[in-house]
Formats: structure tokens, C-alpha cells, sequence
């Protein structure tokens, strides 16, 4: 169950310790207290700026126990665990030079000298019932801290040959598959999961706790403040246990069948530059490197995309690593005790050499780094994931050291040399088949192969489309960075599919390779005339909008609008729009083009405050409403700012007409034009929402904010479950801006709850009844005519996003409207000839407030739009 949380208020516990928990639940000890002696890091490339490197070192991990315990808590992400109201640290915890991840983002304090620690920003609380394993903690979705830090816990309790059956399993939500395939490995089952958010207070009357198996320091304090850049990391700071670490490679690989990893390769260098994506702390020149690697026999992985058996398989039989500092690095754990391993680095000085030496220490592994000189790329932020770029010469140097000795130049196939000449032939002799054929056969081979996959790729993109060539060039130019071809062809290609972002980053990187200062100009000039203001921009501040739209987007012809991203948007990954083939920039690239479109399609002006952002994207704007409630914020004065509105209907065109010099075209409602051209599967639709087909089905859209029925009916309309499916479509704005009305009404049943921004069209379709309270969803019951009920909030008709004049305000003259107080939804919906009254009503309502275009609203739109040119400059309604 989840109670409302105060933000703003501490929750306040004492500092405990790890030794007083274990004399008070007597403990069982699952590993002895060890000193060991770290050796000297061997450093190569630029200079190292910590002395300590070169020293061996003196560490000592506590003893590791393990206690049944009561009156467990744990906030989600948080650094300790709460034992009857005791925070407990681990054994080497201090502010004086460890920072926890709640404390960097202010969610957290503590005064050790006071014995205290207070947590606030809350986001919700949960009270259960079940005893509990507790795997989470700061960086417990990161597979590093993962793998070194809370799944040896598990692997130390089977061990001791502890039954952990009857508890469930405490994961963090964010925890990616191939971590919770781990668990499911040592025997967890799925139903033992219990997944936590991010800074939520959940309560257990029981766990089964364990000490920490490693005292790792999360960051140091204001680790990313330029006060912080003179303090170099010590080797106390990344201490583990290295029983714990080596328990937990017997026991995965004793688990794994290890027939199955005996064709794995020696030698692997782990990719981290994914073309499309720059991330930070990257190695600029990876590709130069990984082709030559590649040439020495070494097998380029990316362990994101492997599951956990297949990352253990692979790594198993590794005798050389080498791989740029990141998470994927644990997976030296898998490789035969004596591996060499190379992490490769920028010379930032702040940098803990030891996190990943220690790990490799402790399995049996030698490890050096080779440092690169920091690179501004302008994709990182702070220091400590700074790009850089490594001396090829310095890598060869460390390999080297380690006994492996590599040729100067790469081996040349002469069938592969054959084939690929062969293949240019048939090409240029329009023979397509023959040379895809070949340079498929090619990469059978050598699936790297920078010719081959250009060549396929140049084919693919005159046959088939530009985001399956993407793929092609990408590979080509990490395996050949040095061809400025290739660099053209993606580049271009990137442009071609919309990646305008990733485009100018590559575009940048390439600069630093093959690709010459004229071509760059060129291609710059290219970037700039991609935004064609010839076609139609369409803004999208919210993916919500794309209900809207798409249906629109369907009619228009290929190529002849853009869409343009702005604000939460931009996180979209572009293969969202694929469907369309349209071009998708941000509106900072628009704007930094020093470019507008002509026509710019959009639902309001953003940014009333300064410049109207429609006013810095398009010169001819047209609104495309999308709601049709709310006069208080749809009518305003901002409407002004539009040259063309796209609106419902008879009762919105006449006051566009009257109040603005726009042209006014009456559209109907595109985004419905499914409800009534579609078949109807409500079979699908009831498995889609786990509905019971014998049920009527209630479905309950309610707004957000203060004109939000959310709270004020949630007991009533969840009782509804006894009789009716009860389907809830949360506003997609609440759950991030209202999480605290999310919570308390999850606390209620519901058949179904929704909260993310998917298309409420089928649950028009679905809905028997329909509850409303404010703003478009109930004109869109009276357009769809459905049987509806308004839920009434105290004060909305002075709302200032309403006002008494607002359709969703006057329909509750006609139509039916409850208050939180009445407790009559149910006798209502049981009442038959209340539906037919409201029939006719709604009947009249439907043609004052829309265009009779059902099922051929989006014709009616996109022919709009495709004459703007003609209408622009005749004032008045259409």
C-alpha cells in the first residue's frame, strides 16, 4: 500500500554500524576478514598524475555476515539499508571522502559527528508483508556495482547452502534483463522479484540481510565541481572482498555449460562507440583501433547486446582483454585466472585506477591501463567522462608487456580480394544480384569488412531505404575511418534518415579522420539546406501529440513535411517515425541553421513568456487543435499568433473567426477517423487490458491538475470492479508532474491503470461507458457517442483553464454530471433510459461543436495543409 508523501519533509534515522547489527541478530559469518597486497598498476600513453599507481598496496575487507533481521527498510537507490530505524554504513563510509549518490543529488544528508541521516524527496512508500533479500543500493542497475557489489550476496547465501525460497527478492526497476537472468540462474524464481523505484520508502518486517561485500567509495564529495579536480582517488577507495568476487565466478561458471564455450575467442577487445550515439568517456579513434585489433586476431564484442550466459561463455576461454573503462569490463570475472587485461582511459587526473585493478587482482588477472589525452567533443560534461584519444603505438606497447607481440601489418585474404573485386564488377555492370551475393559471402566471413559493408550499403540504399544502408556505412567507417567515401556516404545517409543530431556529430568526429576540410564544408552545406522550407514542420513537444497527428502524417505525401522535436520529445529514438520516411530535426537545430520553415503545424505557441518558439520556427503558422474543452487556455489570446487554425467545428471557427485574422478551417477530429472506419476486435481488445469478456467495461479518463477528478472518485469508481471492467487512462502528464495522485490511486483496484501516452482511440472503442471530467475527452465521448457520466470538481468553472463559457463546463447543462459526494455512478450506469435520453442530446451537442467529416477528418486536414500556398492571405472561415 503507498501513503501521500511529503516532499519537502526529512525522514530522519540514527547512523548504525555493521558490527552493532550483527551482536544484536547474531550474525553468521560467511567470510573471514582479509588483508591483501595490491600490486603496482603498470601505466602506459600519457603521463599518470597519482603516484600511488606505481606502488603496491595493503588492503583489508571486513568480515562478511549475514543475519535474519527485523523491521527492514530500504529506499530504492539509496546507499544503506535501515535496521529498526538505523541506517547501516558501511565499515569505511565517511563525508570525508565518500559521497553517496542520494547526497550528490541533494536527496539526502548526513552529519556523522551528529550520528544522523535524513533522506527527503520521498517519491512514495509501500508497506509489505514479506520477508525480503535486499539487492539494492547506489548503482545497483549499473552492471559494475551489480556484479561486484549485491549478486556476490546471493551467490555467498547459496554457498552457506541458505534457503532463500520463502524470501522475495528486492531488485532495483531499472535493473537491465541480462541482471535479473543472473538471479534466475542461481535458482530465483520471476514471481520472488520485487521490483523498487528510484527514492521510494519501502517497509518489511523481515529480511535476510548482508553485510557489504565490498566498501566502494560511490564518488567523492562534489565530485564534478572544478574544487573537486585536485583531489587524486586513493586505493582505499575501491576495496572488495575477493572471496566474494571469486565465489561468484565459480559459481556462475560452474553453472554455465561450459561445452558450449570452447570455440570462444582468446582475444577480445569490447566496443563502446556506437556510431549513431556518441557516449561519454569514448574513444575517439576506436575504430582505427578496433581495426587494429581485428587484424591481430582479437573478436570485437558489444556485451549489451548478449545476455548474461552468452557474456560468460564468451569471456571463458579470453587470455587477453582490452576494453575502454566502462561496466562491460566486469566481464573479465568469466576469463581463465592469469588473463591480461587493458583498460583504456583519459589522463584525467582524478581518475580510480583501482576500481577495475583490484577487481582484476582478486580473480587472479593481470591489468594495465593505456591513458589517452582528453578530447572536447562537446558530449561530455565533467571530467571524469571526458572523451579521449589513444596512442595506437602505446596500446601496441602494453600488449606487449604482456607477452603478445603484434604483426605491423594487417594479413590480406586473397579470396576475400577476389570476391570483392569481382563484386565491384557486377555492380558496375547493374548485375545486382551477383554482387550482393558476394559481398554477403564476404561478410560471412569477415562481418567487419569496411568494403564489403560500404558496398552493400551503397546498394541497399538505392534499393531499399536509407536507415537499412545506415547500418552498412556506420560499420564501414569504424572498420576504414580513414576513407572519406565512407564518411560521405554516412554523413549523408544520417541526413537522408533524419538523425540531423547524430549527423553534425559525425560530421565533427569525421573532421578528426579521413574526411577532408573541403568535403566537410560541403557537407555542411548539405546539413544546413536540410531543412527544406518548402516543407511542412510539424512541432512535437510531447509524443502525446503524435495521436494527433499521425493519422495526418498517413496522408501526406512522402517527404513533404519534417518533424521537429522539442523539449521531452527529443529523448525519442528516431525509429519511432520510420513509418512516416519523414525527416526529424530538433528545434535547436532549426534554429542554430539560422532556417524556418514556411509552414510550421503546431498545437500551441510555447514560450509565451519571451519569443513565441512557433514564431522562431515557421513564418506561416498554423494550429492544429487538439482539444476541445479547456476555453480558458484554448481560446486565448495567443490564438492571435496563427495565421491558419485547423479547428472542430461550426462552434470554434465562429470565435477564431471573430478574434483572430486567421483563416479558419473546420477539420472534424482526425485523430477518431479509426473509431469509425475500423474493425472492431474486441477480443484483442479485451486481452490487451485483461478485461473479462463477460463485463461491461467502464473506462475513466480523467484530466490533470486541479480541474482533475483523480482523488475525488478514486474510491467509488474502483468499486465498479465488482460488476464492470474498470479501465483508467491517466493524463500522460501526471505520473512525472502529480506522482503523489498516482500513488494513492494505486492504492485502489482497478482492472487496468495506463500512464503512459498511448492513443485513448481504443478505449473508445472498447468502452461500454466513459467517465469524464475536463478538457477533450469528454467532447470526444460526444463525438464518438458514447454513453458518458462528468465528474464534477469543486471550483472548475473558475478555473483558469476553463471559465463558465468552456464546452466542458456548459455540457454539464445538458448531460449528466455527479459530484464526489453523490456516491450514484453506479445506480446511473444501471439505469437504461438514461442512455437514451442522453443520445439525442449528445446528437445536437455533435453537430455545434464538429465538422461532420467521420471517418475522413484527416482527408479534410492534410488537403488543407497541402494548399496552405492558396489560402494564406484570404482571411475568415472555411
Amino acid at each position: 500500500m503507498s501513503d501521500h508523501v511529503d516532499k519537502s519533509k526529512f525522514e530522519i534515522f540514527e547512523l548504525g554500524t555493521v558490527d552493532d547489527t550483527v551482536a544484536k541478530f547474531g550474525g553468521i559469518k560467511l567470510k573471514e576478514q582479509v588483508t591483501y597486497v595490491t600490486p603496482a598498476i603498470p601505466m602506459f600513453g600519457e603521463a599518470c598524475s597519482n603516484a600511488d599507481v606505481f606502488e603496491a598496496h595493503a588492503l583489508t575487507h571486513p568480515a562478511i555476515y549475514c543475519a535474519v533481521v527485523s523491521d527492514f527498510k530500504l529506499i530504492g537507490g539509496a546507499a544503506f539499508p535501515i535496521i529498526q530505524n538505523k541506517s547501516i554504513c558501511h565499515q569505511y563510509f565517511s563525508t570525508e571522502y565518500w559521497e553517496t549518490s542520494e547526497q550528490a543529488t541533494l536527496s539526502c544528508y548526513i552529519k556523522q559527528d551528529q550520528n544522523m541521516i535524513g533522506y527527503r524527496n520521498i517519491k512514495e512508500r509501500h508497506n509489505y508483508t514479506c520477508s525480503v533479500i535486499n539487492l539494492v543500493g547506489n548503482g545497483s542497475y549499473n552492471y559494475a556495482h551489480w556484479m561486484t557489489e549485491f549478486l556476490p550476496q546471493l551467490v555467498l547465501l547459496k554457498e552457506q547452502g541458505l534457503d532463500f525460497s520463502s524470501y522475495k527478492v528486492v531488485v532495483d526497476s531499472r535493473s537491465y534483463p541480462s541482471m535479473l537472468e543472473a538471479l534466475f540462474l542461481l535458482g530465483v524464481r520471476e514471481d520472488q522479484l520485487l521490483k523498487v523505484d528510484a527514492m521510494s520508502l519501502n517497509t518489511f518486517p523481515e529480511a535476510l540481510w548482508v553485510s557489504p561485500v565490498a566498501n566502494i567509495v560511490f564518488q567523492r564529495p562534489n565530485a564534478i565541481s572544478s574544487d573537486a579536480l585536485h583531489q587524486l582517488a586513493e586505493p582505499q577507495h575501491a576495496i572488495f572482498h575477493p572471496d566474494a568476487l571469486i565465489a561468484t565466478r565459480n559459481a556462475f561458471l560452474a553453472l554455465v555449460a561450459q561445452e558450449k564455450s570452447e570455440s570462444a575467442p582468446e582475444r577480445i577487445f569490447i566496443k563502446r562507440f556506437s556510431g549513431r550515439q556518441y557516449h561519454a568517456r569514448s574513444v575517439v579513434n576506436e575504430a582505427a583501433i578496433q581495426q587494429k585489433l581485428e587484424s591481430e586476431g582479437f573478436v570485437s564484442i558489444d556485451p549489451s547486446t548478449l545476455s548474461f550466459t552468452e557474456q560468460i561463455r564468451i569471456f571463458s576461454q579470453a587470455k587477453y582483454i582490452v576494453a575502454a573503462s566502462g561496466a562491460a569490463l566486469l566481464n573479465m570475472m568469466w576469463a581463465p585466472e592469469g588473463a591480461k587485461v587493458i583498460v583504456l582511459m583519459n589522463d584525467a587526473k582524478v581518475v580510480n585506477y583501482w576500481y577495475f585493478s583490484n577487481i582484476a587482482f582478486a580473480v587472479g588477472h593481470q591489468l594495465a591501463y593505456v591513458l589517452g589525452k582528453v578530447v572536447d567533443t562537446g558530449n561530455w560534461n565533467d571530467i571524469n567522462h571526458a572523451d579521449f584519444e589513444i596512442s595506437l603505438q602505446a596500446l601496441v606497447s602494453a600488449l606487449e608487456s604482456f607477452g603478445l607481440y603484434l604483426e605491423h601489418q594487417p594479413i590480406i585474404n586473397p579470396v576475400l580480394e577476389e570476391a570483392l573485386t569481382t563484386a565491384r564488377k557486377h555492380y558496375q555492370a547493374g548485375r545486382i544480384e551477383q554482387a550482393v551475393g558476394l559481398y554477403q559471402e564476404v561478410l560471412k566471413i569477415e562481418p567487419e569488412h569496411a568494403e564489403a559493408n560500404y558496398g552493400l550499403g551503397v546498394i541497399e540504399a538505392h534499393t531499399q531505404n536509407a536507415s537499412i544502408a545506415l547500418a552498412r556505412f556506420e560499420r564501414a567507417v569504424m572498420a576504414r575511418p580513414e576513407q572519406e567515401q565512407y564518411w560521405v556516404s554516412y554523413i549523408t545517409t544520417l541526413m537522408q534518415s533524419g538523425a540531423i543530431d547524430s549527423a553534425a556529430d559525425a560530421l565533427e568526429l569525421g573532421m578528426k579522420y579521413g574526411l577532408s576540410a573541403g568535403m566537410a564544408k560541403k557537407l555542411a552545406a548539405e546539413f544546413t539546406r536540410s531543412f527544406d522550407i518548402n516543407r511542412i514542420g510539424f512541432l512535437v513537444h510531447t509524443l502525446e501529440l503524435v495521436n494527433h497527428y499521425a493519422c495526418v502524417w498517413d496522408l501526406l505525401p512522402e517527404g513533404s513535411f519534417d518533424v521537429v522535436l522539442y523539449g521531452d520529445a527529443e529523448a525519442t529514438d528516431l525509429a519511432f517515425f520510420a513509418p512516416w520516411k519523414c525527416n526529424v530535426v530538433t528545434a535547436s537545430d532549426v534554429i542554430h541553421a539560422n532556417s524556418r520553415y514556411q509552414y510550421l503545424v503546431s498545437n500551441q505557441p510555447i514560450n509565451l513568456s519571451g519569443s513565441p518558439l512557433i514564431k522562431q520556427l515557421g513564418n506561416i503558422n498554423v494550429r492544429f487543435m487538439y482539444a476541445a474543452g479547456k476555453s480558458g487556455w484554448n481560446l486565448s489570446e495567443w490564438n492571435s499568433l496563427y495565421d491558419v487554425i485547423l479547428c472542430f467545428g461550426p462552434y470554434h471557427a465562429g470565435i477564431f473567426s471573430e478574434s483572430t485574422d486567421a483563416v479558419v478551417v473546420q477539420m472534424g477530429y482526425p485523430r477518431f477517423d479509426r473509431y469509425f472506419t475500423q474493425q472492431l476486435d474486441k477480443a484483442d481488445l479485451h486481452a490487451r487490458y485483461g478485461c473479462d469478456p463477460l463485463k461491461k467495461t467502464v473506462v475513466w479518463l480523467p484530466t490533470w491538475k486541479t480541474l482533475s477528478s483523480v482523488t475525488h472518485f478514486d474510491a467509488e469508481i474502483s468499486a465498479l470492479t465488482d460488476h464492470y471492467n474498470v479501465i483508467v487512462k491517466l493524463h500522460p502528464l501526471m505520473p512525472e508532474s502529480e506522482p503523489e495522485r498516482v500513488v494513492t490511486l494505486r492504492r485502489h483496484n482497478f482492472t487496468h491503470l495506463i500512464t503512459d501516452s498511448s492513443d485513448n482511440l481504443p478505449l473508445y472503442q472498447l468502452a461500454d461507458f466513459m467517465l469524464f471530467d475536463y478538457g477533450g475527452p469528454p467532447l470526444a465521448g460526444i463525438y464518438a457517442d458514447k454513453n458518458f457520466i462528468l465528474l464534477n470538481v469543486a471550483g472548475a468553472i473558475d478555473d483558469d483553464l476553463t471559465g463558465k463559457d468552456s464546452p466542458d463546463i456548459t455540457i454539464r447543462k445538458h448531460l449528466i454530471n455527479v459530484n464526489p459526494t453523490d456516491l450514484t455512478i453506479a445506480e446511473l450506469l444501471a439505469d437504461a433510459s438514461i442512455w437514451d435520453q442522453q443520445r439525442s442530446v449528445r446528437h445536437v451537442l455533435r453537430k455545434r461543436y464538429f465538422a461532420p467529416y467521420y471517418g475522413f477528418s484527416a482527408q479534410v486536414a492534410a488537403n488543407a495543409l497541402l494548399n496552405l500556398k492558396y489560402m494564406v492571405g484570404k482571411g475568415g472561415a472555411a
